[in-house]
């Protein structure tokens, strides 16, 4: 009997299971018409599906779409399914139910441009292109969106899979004083970048936290080793002389950041000391992260003077930097009501949304309209901003009849200005459409076989010649399989 009972309870439990898995995401409870319940509902709906929790932007325009303009929000979470074992259920579960149809959502909303949710989509074409809706829009449109963004979300049939509001940038810039010829460039190549690591002293440091462990994203960014695939035309070059010198390089460097820490003298320095690495013409280039206006303002503090350049990445095509984003809106392939999910978007991009949400233009990412970048750029004309050798720094009110100068900090600390010449250069590059599309990432898989080669590389398996043709074979075999 206690076996039977056992059993018993064995397969209910498993019944349960069953069920709890089989359940769609059951959205915010909160989110329901005013005065109205949802089966009595007759007016449109719009799905919105993600896997992350919103923010308190979209929280409060999804609320303003349901009180205001009469539509039905019918939200999937699919963050629900995320654990602390596998944090990333959600998104692999919505990317799955997109795929076989489960969900046929409006609007999809997602964090990153390299998850499993927006690879998906993009891979299996379940968007729609957004073109028509910006063409036929007087303020989002392709004159008023930085050229760099319009690229970024371009696929390889031209359409306009995504956008977002607001973006970050990554690059790389040098101390004039040692790159030399290559001052004042507006991009160079890896064989570049490799002549210059050769040709400094011993006592200059090239970049910050070179290591094994992270030189392709510290040298490379956030798109790796993109440069050596070409996916439309389904080629490599991972047997370049290029790529064998850049492994020759990686084998140079030291394994581990402890390793480097052991090293290096500059690495393991405090904030003050690494200052007088910087200001003394010992440190040649910097990897730089603009997450806002205030970051955009500070290239002139990191070597101490205005003798320097964005040179940016390694990259043969001049894609010297990398534009990424927090939030992707993507309107879905069958959606059913594709306009309003386009005014959904449209309203997040609007500026008043800052005083009602925190969400200041000062404070956050910068804005990919151009009127919304310049008139950041204005309130930044009109401070003087600072950094402490010790640490931190900030920013203030221009006054022409007191100067701030570095006599007025409360420690030692360098003291500089973003001019119109400066945010006009800025302005420039993010208008350009010279940057790596989302298209051309490195694949997951691709990437997988980079990396294990050239860890058996490291190991001291093979030579640098040897792990470059078995790359190349596999991903060209890879490639022919994803054709």
């Amino acid at each position: 009997m206690r076996r039977i009972i056992t059993v018993f309870l064995a397969l209910l439990l498993l019944f349960t299971a069953c069920q709890k898995d089989s359940k769609k995401p059951s959205g915010r409870s909160d989110w329901k018409p005013p005065e109205t319940k949802p089966e009595e509902w007759t007016g449109p709906t719009v799905t919105v599906a993600y896997a992350d929790r919103l923010d308190e932007v979209h929280q409060s325009i999804l609320t303003k779409f349901e009180k205001d303009e009469g539509v039905k929000i019918i939200a999937l979470d699919y963050s629900e399914y995320n654990t602390s074992f596998n944090p990333t259920a959600g998104r692999d579960k919505l990317a799955l139910d997109l795929v076989t149809g489960t969900v046929k959502p409006d609007l999809v909303i997602t964090p990153s441009v390299r998850e499993t949710v927006t690879v998906t989509m993009l891979e299996k074409k379940l968007y729609q292109d957004l073109t028509p809706f910006l063409d036929a829009d007087d303020t989002v449109n392709r004159d008023t969106v930085f050229g760099a963004i319009l690229e970024l979300y371009t696929a390889d049939d031209g359409a306009l899979w995504g956008i977002t509001d607001q973006f970050t940038v990554e690059t790389i810039i040098g101390n004039d004083a040692l790159l030399g010829k290559y001052a004042g460039q507006s991009g160079w190549t890896l064989d570049d970048f490799l002549d210059l690591a050769e040709s400094l002293p011993e006592d200059v440091v090239l970049i910050p936290s070179l290591s094994q462990q992270i030189a392709s994203e510290i040298i490379f960014g956030v798109y790796g080793y993109s440069a050596f695939l070409d996916r439309s035309a389904g080629t490599c070059s991972f047997d370049s002389p290029t790529f064998v010198r850049y492994l020759n390089f990686l084998r140079s460097l030291p394994a581990t950041w402890e390793e480097l820490r052991a090293q290096s003298p500059y690495d393991d320095l405090p904030s003050a000391e690494k200052y007088e690495y910087a200001y003394n013409n010992r440190l040649a280039l910097a990897n730089r992260l603009y997450v806002n206006m205030g970051l955009l303002t500070s290239d002139s503090s990191v070597f101490g003077t205005e003798a320097y350049t964005r040179i940016g990445y390694p990259d043969t095509a001049g894609y010297a930097f990398c534009p990424t984003t927090d939030w992707t809106y993507m309107i879905g392939a069958e959606a059913e009501n594709p306009d309003i999910a386009w005014k959904i978007i449209r309203a997040i991009f609007e500026p008043k949304r800052a005083a009602d949400t925190g969400r200041v233009i000062w404070s956050g990412a910068l804005p990919v309209l151009k009127n919304l970048f310049d008139v950041a750029v204005q309130q930044t004309l009109d401070h003087t901003f600072f950094v402490y050798f010790s640490g931190g720094g900030g920013s203030v009110k221009k006054d022409p009849e007191h100067p701030f100068t570095e006599a007025d900090l409360d420690e030692p600390g360098f003291v500089f200005d973003f001019t119109e010449e400066d945010a006009a250069r800025f302005r420039e590059q993010f208008d350009s459409r010279k940057v790596r599309r989302i298209a051309d990432r490195i694949p997951s898989e691709v990437e997988a076989i980079v990396t294990e080669e050239i860890s058996a590389f490291l190991a001291a398996h093979s030579t640098a010649e040897t792990c470059a043709a078995a790359i190349q074979s596999r991903v060209t075999i890879w490639l022919a399989e994803h054709k």
